[in-house]
């Protein structure tokens, strides 16, 4: 399937591109490649589509669109495909009992 024929708030999967090589080249540095996930946040004139991807919003015309292929990825997928890494705690250690000093105050 194509970009343009993707549904409105559809997450995809980029699988194709078809472009010339300058343009894909623009668009593999805005992050849209092979691999990449999408998500389709609005429909425009004559085929176009605003897609999000990784944090970023693009607005495609028609027929760049119509020359990149997509896949639809199911919601799990896209869940775990973008969600935040698991935070790590970092090891603390007990507090140590010590006394606070002043200046010219020894801690022993």
């Amino acid at each position: 399937m194509t970009l343009p024929e993707s549904p409105l708030g559809a997450e995809l999967r980029v699988t194709g591109v078809r472009l010339p090589p300058a343009d894909a080249f623009r668009l593999n540095e805005m992050g849209i490649r092979l691999g990449t996930l999408a998500h389709v946040t609005q429909h425009a004139a004559f085929g176009g589509r605003v897609i999000a991807v990784a944090g970023s919003r693009y607005a495609l015309d028609g027929r760049t669109a119509a020359l990149i292929d997509v896949e639809h990825v199911p919601s799990r997928a896209w869940a775990a495909a973008t969600a935040p890494p698991p935070r790590q705690t970092p090891h603390t250690t007990a507090p140590r009992n010590r006394r606070r000093c002043g200046p010219g105050e020894w801690a022993g």
